[in-house]
C-alpha cells in the first residue's frame, strides 16, 4: 500500500453513546466514546495479532445497526479514530512493520463480505518492536469521508494487541510525555517513530485542515519540553531548543520547571509551513497542534504565550482592530495589552496612571477635561490592588469612565485580577497584574518596554521576588539611589511619588533590569546622567554617576539578574524565553 502524506485535525468531544457488538464487547473498553464495531476475522475478535506469520491483519467494521447514527455524528463533527497498541514482549527483541488504515464501502462485496484484495490507500505506518511500551495512534476522519468509511484495520509483523478503539480529539502531532505516547495524524496518514519522533513527523498539511480564518479557528502549537531542574553558572551558557515553522527559526531558552510553550498560528509568519527540528531536539517531548476555540472570545480571553513572541506579532491577525490581549504563560494572571497606538493605550490606562503614580493626583480620578493633553506613559503596569481601588472609587462616586476603561474592568473581572467585593459594593484584588505596550513604539523600545513592564508584572505577582528586590534596594549604593530618585522628580513625564517605598523599589528594579547587565552602567552614566535636566538641577548626582560609570547600578543589576536567572531563566534585558 502506498505511502502517505500527513493532514491535520480539529478538536472534538463526542457525547453520544454507542454499544459494541457482542463479538467485541469483552475486548473493547467501556469508553463513552467507543466505536460500534464488529470483528471481521479471528484477530479482530480477540483484538490480538498473535501469530503474524499466519495472519498479520485484524479487520474491524462499524456495526451496521449503529452505522446511520455513527455516520450522522461524524458528518456533524469530524473526529479521529484512536487505538492503543500493545506490543507483546518476547524472549528476544523482534522488530517489524506496522500499519493502521481505514476500510471503505468499496472494500466490501455486495454481500457485505470484505474483498480479498484491497486497493492502495493512505496509511499510518511505522516500525514496531517487542520491547516497546504501549502507544496510541489517532487517525482523523474528515466529515466528507464519514459516509464511505466503514471500518479500519491493523497490520503488524510482530505480535501485539489492539485496545480501546474510540473516537478522540482531533489534533496533529505527537506527545511522548504521558505514560501512553500518542501520535495524531491527519486524513493522509503518515509515519511515526516512537524512538525518534522528531525525525519523521510531518506537519506540512496543517493549513488544509484548519485553514486561516481566525474568526472560526485558532490553531496553536504546544511545544512540550523535558524538565530543566538547574541553570548553568553563566547566562551565556543557557541551553536553547531550536525549531523552525515555515522557515521561521524559533528558539526556546531552557528554564527551571518550564514544561511547555504555546506558539499561536496568528503570531507566526508562515504557520502552515513545514516544521523542522534543530539543536537540542531531544529536549522536545511533544509538539501538538490543536484548535483552541476558547480564544475566539475576542475581548476577554487572553492568548497564552511567551513575551518573546510579542515584538514581531503584527496586527494582521488581531481579534479586534485596536488592541490584542495576551497572558504571560510562565506567570499566569499577568496580562499584556498591545495597543494599536498611544491614543488607544491612553484611553485604557492614562487615568489609572495618575490615580496610582503621578504626584499630586494619587488616589484621585482626574476628569476628562483636565486629563486632555496630559501624558501618562508610553507603557504601563498596574497591580491588582491598584486596579481594584480605581474601579471601586469610580463605582462609589459614580465617576464617568470611558468606553475602554469599562472594557478593561470587564476583562479584569473575567480573568480574576479583580473580584467583586464581599460587601457587594466595589471590588477587591484578585491575582495577577496588567501590562501595556503599544505598536506605536519603535521596535527597539517595544523590546525594552516588554522587559521593563514584564519585570513589574513579576514584582506585582510574586512576594519572594519583591523581598529580593527590597534587599538589593536597601543595600545598593546610596548615592546611586539618590540619583535615581532625583531623576524621577526631574522628569515631567514621570513625576513619580518618591515617598512611596513600594513604588521606588519597583521602579528601581525595572530601570536596572530593562537592559542587559553590561549595558546598565552605560545607560545611567552615558544617558540619564547626561540629560540637561539632571546636569542643571542635580549636577553633583549626575557627576557622581558619570565618574563611577554607573557601577552602583551595574552591581545591583547583576545581583537581581542572577536571582531571576536561577529561578526563572530570565535575566536583565529580557523576560522572554522564546525568541525568533
Amino acid at each position: 500500500m502506498k505511502k502517505v502524506v500527513l493532514l491535520l485535525l480539529v478538536v472534538f468531544f463526542l457525547t453520544f453513546s454507542v454499544a459494541c457488538s457482542k463479538e467485541s464487547e469483552v475486548f473493547f473498553s467501556t469508553s463513552q466514546n467507543r466505536i460500534p464495531l464488529q470483528a471481521l476475522n479471528d484477530n479482530a475478535l480477540s483484538g490480538v495479532i498473535s501469530d503474524p506469520q499466519k495472519s498479520s491483519y485484524a479487520y474491524f467494521s462499524f456495526n451496521k445497526e449503529d452505522l446511520p447514527v455513527f455516520t450522522s455524528a461524524l458528518k456533524t463533527t469530524p473526529v479521529s479514530c484512536q487505538i492503543t497498541v500493545v506490543p507483546f514482549p518476547g524472549e528476544t527483541i523482534q522488530e517489524g512493520n506496522f500499519a493502521f488504515g481505514f476500510l471503505y464501502d468499496t472494500d466490501f462485496e455486495s454481500s457485505g463480505k470484505l474483498k480479498k484484495d484491497l486497493e492502495d490507500r493512505n496509511l499510518i505506518q511505522g516500525t514496531v518492536s517487542t520491547d516497546m511500551t504501549p502507544f496510541s495512534l489517532a487517525y482523523y476522519i474528515p466529515a466528507e469521508d464519514a459516509e464511505r468509511i466503514s471500518g479500519f484495520f491493523v497490520f503488524s509483523t510482530i505480535p501485539l494487541q489492539i485496545r480501546d478503539p474510540h473516537l478522540g480529539e482531533v489534533k496533529l502531532g505527537y506527545t511522548t510525555r504521558e505514560a501512553l505516547p500518542t501520535f495524531y495524524f491527519g486524513s493522509h496518514g503518515g509515519f511515526f517513530d516512537i524512538k525518534n519522533p522528531v525525525l519523521n513527523f510531518d506537519y506540512s498539511s496543517g493549513t488544509e485542515l484548519f485553514g486561516s480564518d481566525y474568526a472560526t479557528v485558532w490553531p496553536v502549537y504546544t511545544v512540550e519540553l523535558s524538565e530543566c531542574t538547574s541553570m548553568p553558572e553563566k547566562f551565556k551558557d543557557q541551553e536553547r531548543v531550536f525549531l523552525s515553522i515555515g522557515e521561521e527559526e524559533i528558539f526556546i531558552r531552557r528554564a527551571p520547571h518550564q514544561r511547555s510553550v504555546s506558539l499561536h498560528w496568528a503570531g507566526l509568519k508562515n504557520p502552515g509551513g513545514a516544521v523542522e527540528f534543530g539543536t537540542n531536539a531531544s529536549m522536545i517531548e511533544g509538539l501538538v497542534l490543536t484548535n483552541e476555540k476558547k480564544y475566539l472570545t475576542k475581548n476577554m480571553e487572553p492568548l497564552n504565550t511567551d513575551p518573546g513572541m510579542l515584538p514581531l506579532w503584527t496586527t494582521t491577525h488581531w481579534r479586534q482592530t485596536d488592541f490584542e490581549l495576551f497572558e504571560w504563560e510562565e506567570f499566569p494572571g499577568v496580562l499584556y495589552f498591545d495597543t494599536k497606538d498611544y491614543d488607544v493605550q491612553s484611553d485604557f490606562f492614562t487615568r489609572l496612571a495618575f490615580f496610582t503614580e503621578k504626584a499630586g493626583y494619587i488616589g484621585t480620578l482626574v476628569p476628562d477635561h483636565i486629563l486632555a493633553g496630559m501624558h501618562g506613559y508610553n507603557a504601563h503596569d498596574y497591580r491588582a490592588e491598584s486596579l481594584a481601588d480605581f474601579f471601586t472609587l469610580a463605582e462609589k462616586t459614580d465617576f464617568p469612565l470611558n468606553e475602554k476603561e469599562h472594557l478593561l474592568k470587564e476583562i479584569l473581572l473575567h480573568n480574576g485580577i479583580i473580584l467583586p467585593s464581599d460587601s457587594g459594593v466595589g471590588y477587591k484584588p484578585g491575582q495577577g497584574a496588567v501590562i501595556s505596550i503599544s505598536q506605536e513604539s519603535p521596535l527597539y523600545l517595544r523590546y525594552t518596554f516588554i522587559a521593563h513592564e514584564g519585570f513589574h508584572g513579576i514584582f506585582f505577582s510574586d512576594e519572594t521576588f519583591r523581598n529580593a528586590v527590597a534587599e538589593v534596594y536597601n543595600t545598593a549604593d546610596k548615592k546611586s539611589i539618590q540619583f535615581l530618585q532625583n531623576y524621577f522628580v526631574s522628569q515631567p513625564t514621570l513625576n513619580y511619588n518618591i515617598d512611596d517605598t513600594y513604588l521606588m523599589q519597583n521602579e528601581f528594579m525595572a530601570y536596572i533590569m530593562q537592559q542587559s547587565v553590561a549595558n546598565t552602567g552605560p545607560y545611567f552614566a552615558d544617558n540619564l546622567a547626561h540629560r540637561n535636566s539632571m546636569k542643571y538641577y542635580f549636577p553633583e548626582d549626575a557627576a557622581y554617576v558619570q565618574q563611577t560609570k554607573g557601577t552602583g547600578f551595574t552591581e545591583a543589576s547583576l545581583r537581581l539578574s542572577t536571582y531571576t536567572f536561577n529561578r526563572w531563566g530570565i535575566e536583565a534585558g529580557r523576560v522572554s524565553l522564546v525568541g525568533r
